[in-house]
């Protein structure tokens, strides 16, 4: 019996090598897909600790929208509270023209274009948020699309203890979701840190996991790891048919 749990635990050890030193190299990572909705069932993950108070964050994230019909993609979903103003980050991707990514924090709405966001193709999406500023900043595929909104939550702050649901948007706490107000497609590589990154490390960040990284070491591993969410050791649970697999978001 010891021989046979010692064979399991090596196996163990040996895939979660096989994973981290993938996602350092830019080669392997582990996705999360979020098949469609219906009206009983809401794929989402959903982050098992709460988040601290943020006056301040940049959230980045490798997503894939596979939605056949140009709707808002409900990617992110952090609420306090029930109704309609309980969300305290609020990330979604509006396939519809023009083509947006908007971020709402503490309810109030920026709303940043990016025409070259596409079906199918993965993309890395960061966005910034500062209270002191009140400036919201994003970034796409390392530049290529980029935007900013001056004049967001100004001096507030995202309040500690809620729920953070990825894939659906709450209308109550931890619930209330509606089946056009999801997510249809993957994600991988979510991080959150609790301070606005500079453009120079929102690039490393992308670039530290991209095709041209082939080989170790690659970056440090604070570089492309977040200290809020860090997307390999951050504990989600995972509900209504959203799964992880292994993909190749480099190829």
């Amino acid at each position: 019996m010891a021989k046979i749990y010692l064979f399991f635990a090596v196996l163990t050890i040996s895939w979660m090598t096989v994973v981290i030193s993938g996602l350092r190299r830019g080669e392997d990572a582990v996705k999360v897909e979020f098949p469609p909705s219906t009206s009983t069932s809401f794929p989402r993950m959903v982050m098992v600790p709460s988040l601290p108070r943020l006056l301040e964050f940049t959230l980045c994230l490798r997503l894939k929208i596979e939605s056949s019909a140009n709707v808002e993609n409900f990617i992110i979903s952090y609420a306090i509270g029930s109704g309609s103003d309980s969300n305290e980050i609020l990330l979604t991707a509006n396939m519809n023209a023009p083509v947006n990514i908007t971020l709402r924090v503490v309810n109030n709405l920026a709303v940043l274009q990016c025409p070259g966001l596409t079906r199918g193709v993965w993309h890395d999406v960061c966005v910034t948020w500062s209270s002191a500023t009140g400036r919201v900043e994003l970034v796409v595929d390392e530049g290529f699309c980029s935007n900013q909104v001056n004049g967001i939550a100004t001096g507030m702050s995202v309040r500690a203890g809620g729920v953070l649901v990825v894939g659906q948007e709450q209308d109550t706490l931890g619930g209330g979701f509606d089946s056009t107000q999801n997510l249809v497609g993957d994600i991988t590589q979510l991080m959150l840190w609790n301070e606005v990154l500079t453009s120079s490390q929102i690039f490393r960040v992308g670039s530290c996991l991209n095709k041209e990284c082939k080989s170790l070491p690659c970056c440090a591993e604070k570089e492309n790891t977040g200290n809020v969410i860090n997307w390999l050791q951050t504990k989600f649970e995972y509900y209504d048919g959203a799964k992880t697999s292994s993909t190749q978001i480099c190829k």
